[in-house]
């Protein structure tokens, strides 16, 4: 099989990746996103090594080979004019002083070198050094009950729980049930004996190498750490929770087929790169995706397995195969058989119903007092990871139809979830300057739960814009009053303008400060909707702070008390 044929095999999986990754990005929901960033990262992190390997063989070797003969004759042409002379003799003493550090410079300096003995082992080396470092912090930080690590674990499966579209999540599941070790074992299999049978030895022995490392390093770290898997997941598994097999698993084979596939001198190993990296990462993430694994057990399996491949491939010979050799036929076959297999165990697997994840029942309290329900509850609302933001300002007792038809009642609108699609149509709108009365709003979260409604209103007598709104977060707490109600606490605010800040990246609304009187406008909409305030409660002490853009807020603590007036 020629250089070329591999190219175009190679490029038509490419753009097969990218067409059915486009598809379930445009149809996916707000976790399609970091699918998105993990497969842009890597094709980013590929094109950055591809300019440095060429400005290094195309200029810098080049340069530097032509400049030095033109620098020695220059040094030695100094050397009989006074200034020269000293300098001469300056660099002189300075060699002799460090010329008991020969044999160190010596070593440096080969480790420098532009080829894969020199540079490429050092850099292989070191990225094994900080996966390994990193293994050992996050393994520090998930042993710590109050860490901030334990906080995001527990938002992102949250939210992995409460978002996201049926595609999506039959993705999910194909890319999960494609990960299991029977399937990675037999993948793993045809891949080593097509290197093996092609003639590169050194190949297929690497490939077999990293995925058992990796095997082997899951399974210490498993014992080692004991840490258990989340308890409402689609799928509950028994074995401990930290690294993630299948997250190791999957970019342990991606890995290793790029450094067999560079070792034995194929074509194009940059495209292989970005085909089968992105698919080896996104195994991982499925399991995030369902709960099965805390988003930590992920990154941590990617930890074990990058460790692998570098370990290995700065132990394995430098010298790579000039020219393909035995049969490369065999190993188009093989690579092809093992697409196959994982694209059929992807599909088939898709098909699975996994169970969806139920809520546990309220608790039930003694009185009817929505404020009741407080307790002991952190009452500001926070970010994914876990910084604390605008404090919670209104307590609502009643059913979700009730409280959704009084708003609605008075012009309230429910958010659109925050789908990519709706995100686009949302700054679409801006760039128009049209209204979208239903545009998503950021997920924000309340004792590690993200909101269960958000609602918005256009602003009385602005024009119709989406750059300013009413809009509130609705969080159903998990208690219920001996009314039979349940009991929702909400933040609300004005956005007054879109604005641009580094924190956020994108354009972001903009919240006017004086969140109190929000709070008010909506407790006013809510009464005159037939709900029926009972009082005032304190939430917490005068307060400053930022949400998560940056914007500054102020309160003076209190959350008003509403209730349904017929109960629930």
């Amino acid at each position: 099989m020629t250089p070329t044929t591999h190219r175009y095999l190679t490029g038509l999986g490419l753009l097969g990746f990218v067409i059915v990754g486009a598809w379930l990005v445009s149809a996916g929901g707000l976790l399609a996103l970091p699918m998105f960033a993990l497969t842009a990262a890597v094709w980013v992190v590929l094109v950055v090594a591809v300019v440095l390997r060429w400005l290094t063989v195309a200029v810098l070797v080049p340069l530097a080979r032509r400049s030095g003969p033109l620098v020695a004759v220059a040094w030695a042409s100094i050397e009989n004019e006074p200034d020269g002379a000293i300098l001469h003799r300056r660099a002189e003493r300075t060699s002799n002083m460090l010329r008991p550090l020969g044999p160190v410079v010596a070593w440096l300096s080969g480790r420098l070198r532009p080829n894969f003995a020199g540079l490429g082992r050092t850099a292989a080396v070191t990225v094994a050094l900080a996966g390994g470092a990193g293994l050992v912090e996050l393994g520090r930080r998930i042993s710590s009950l109050d860490s901030t690590v334990i906080g995001i674990d527990e938002r992102l499966a949250d939210l992995a729980l409460r978002t996201g579209t049926p595609l999506e999540r039959a993705a999910m599941v194909g890319l999960t049930e494609a990960g299991r070790t029977v399937v990675m074992a037999a993948v793993t299999t045809i891949v080593v004996i097509g290197f093996w049978a092609a003639g590169h030895r050194m190949s297929a022995l690497i490939v077999a190498a990293i995925t058992l490392v990796a095997a082997g390093g899951v399974t210490l770290l498993k014992a080692a750490m004991g840490r258990a898997r989340p308890g409402f997941g689609s799928l509950v598994e028994t074995s401990h929770s930290w690294p993630s097999g299948h997250a190791s698993a999957g970019l342990a084979l991606a890995l290793a087929i790029v450094v067999a596939w560079w070792m034995a001198g194929r074509a194009n190993w940059e495209a292989m790169a970005a085909l089968v990296i992105p698919i080896g990462l996104m195994i991982g993430y499925s399991r995030a995706y369902l709960a099965i694994h805390w988003s930590s057990d992920v990154v941590g399996g990617w930890l074990v397995a990058t460790t692998a491949a570098t370990l290995m491939l700065a132990l394995a010979a430098p010298t790579r195969t000039a020219e393909p050799v035995g049969h490369p036929l065999v190993l188009t076959i093989a690579m092809v058989l093992a697409a196959v297999i994982f694209a059929g165990a992807t599909a088939i697997g898709s098909r699975h119903v996994l169970p969806v994840p139920v809520d546990l029942p309220p608790v039930a309290l003694p009185g009817s007092d929505p404020a009741s329900a407080l307790g002991t509850i952190d009452p500001f609302s926070e970010t994914l990871t876990g910084r604390p933001m605008e404090p919670i300002g209104i307590v609502f007792a009643g059913s979700r139809a009730q409280l959704v038809s009084a708003l609605t009642s008075r012009g309230w609108s429910v958010a659109d979830p925050p789908t990519l699609r709706h995100v686009a149509e949302t700054y679409w709108a801006g760039i128009r300057g049209r209204d979208n009365p239903t545009a998503p709003v950021t997920p924000t979260f309340f004792d590690g739960r993200v909101h269960d409604l958000a609602v918005e209103k256009p602003v009385e007598g602005a024009p119709p814009s989406v750059s300013e709104r009413h809009h509130a977060r609705f969080w159903r707490l998990p208690v219920q009053l001996a009314n039979g109600c349940p009991v929702w606490v909400a933040t609300a605010s004005l956005d007054d303008r879109v604005v641009w800040t580094p924190r956020t990246v994108l354009p972001n609304h903009h919240i006017d400060p004086a969140i109190d009187l929000e709070q008010a406008y909506l407790a006013s909409d809510l009464e005159q909707a037939g709900m029926r305030t009972t009082g005032t409660t304190v939430i917490t002490e005068p307060s400053l702070g930022t949400n998560a853009a940056g914007d500054p807020w102020f309160t003076d603590g209190y959350a008003t008390v509403l209730a349904s007036p017929s109960g629930c």
